[in-house]
């Protein structure tokens, strides 16, 4: 078949979830009728705090692991290197299978950091037209843009931004990721069971240990300022997936306005950090405007843990 495209693909554009990654994966999900809400809730971040040496640490991880979510899902991430990624594309949305690919963001003339800067970017490709060497797939609307679409790129484009992938994205250990049916059936009771594991999370949330981490930020930020940038960046980005998940979930008022007045305060930290990086100096953590939306964020978060409470 010269030409071929996979009906039924829907973009994810609610925000910013997690990664790139995480968009294409919602995308391609829904070509085979999986809800958007799997993924959304299949999120958390952890935290590890030491007071005593004034550190902290936290990492992104998944609810379900990958057999629990293949269950629930009935799809399957297939992982793995391809040589010649427009044949290995062709060939998987011929057997009506979306192909998630990484990208160089260094080759792609799209995009900001070309010839500038490496980088990990993923689009989910789910069409190819053989005369005209171009495949369907779902990007970014515009080049800053944060709204995902369907656009036509070449085969030569897709190629040597896999390649850039493959030589300079090594951390990934893949380069595409195939989904496909998993092809078992999963009972009721089953299914029940992981969807209570992947709800109960959101009964439980406490923002607490996040709050102790911008403490120890503001202690230690003159050590690292890069670092407190990072960390302020990633706490912003994980309470806006947090309001996400319960704008899904329930929607209930005296949940999401706290958590969205935490969210608004973690984003105005977020630019203080990425200030205090820019001039190397942690003096406007001393601030009274500071102060003020530490204070908001403990009064906030305390509300969002009784309303969570109740649920």
């Amino acid at each position: 078949m010269r030409k071929k495209t996979l009906k039924g693909i829907k973009p994810f554009n609610d925000c910013w979830f997690r990664t790139c990654y995480y968009h294409q994966l919602m995308a391609g999900m829904s070509y085979f009728g999986v809800p958007s809400e799997y993924i959304v809730y299949n999120f958390a971040t952890e935290i590890a705090l030491d007071k005593e040496k004034g550190d902290y640490a936290y990492r992104s991880k998944d609810v379900l692991d990958e057999v629990e979510f293949v269950e629930l899902t009935g799809v399957r991430e297939e992982r793995s290197k391809a040589e010649d990624v427009i044949g290995f594309v062709v060939k998987s949305i011929g057997r009506n299978r979306p192909v998630i690919v990484g990208q160089d963001n260094y080759c792609i003339p799209y995009r900001p950091e070309l010839n500038k800067t490496h980088g990990a970017h993923f689009v989910l490709v789910f069409g190819y037209d053989v005369c005209n060497r171009t495949f369907t797939l779902i990007e970014h609307s515009f080049a800053s843009g944060l709204d995902f679409c369907p656009r036509q790129v070449s085969f030569d484009i897709v190629a040597k931004a896999h390649k850039g992938f493959c030589d300079n994205c090594g951390q990934y250990g893949w380069s595409v990721a195939e989904l496909s049916k998993s092809g078992d059936e999963t009972t009721f009771a089953r299914r029940r069971e992981l969807i209570n594991k992947l709800c109960e999370p959101l009964h439980r949330v406490q923002l607490g240990e996040y709050l102790q981490v911008y403490d120890i930020m503001r202690k230690t930020a003159g050590n690292n300022t890069e670092r407190t940038m990072e960390t302020s960046i990633q706490m912003a980005r994980y309470l806006r997936a947090r309001m996400l998940q319960y704008e899904k979930y329930c929607a209930e008022k005296e949940i999401l306005i706290p958590l969205e007045k935490v969210w608004q305060c973690a984003h105005f930290m977020q630019g203080v950090a990425m200030k205090a990086n820019h001039v190397k100096s942690a003096e406007i953590y001393g601030t009274k405007a500071v102060e003020g939306k530490l204070s908001v964020m403990l009064e906030e978060s305390e509300k969002f843990e009784k309303a969570v409470r109740r649920l």
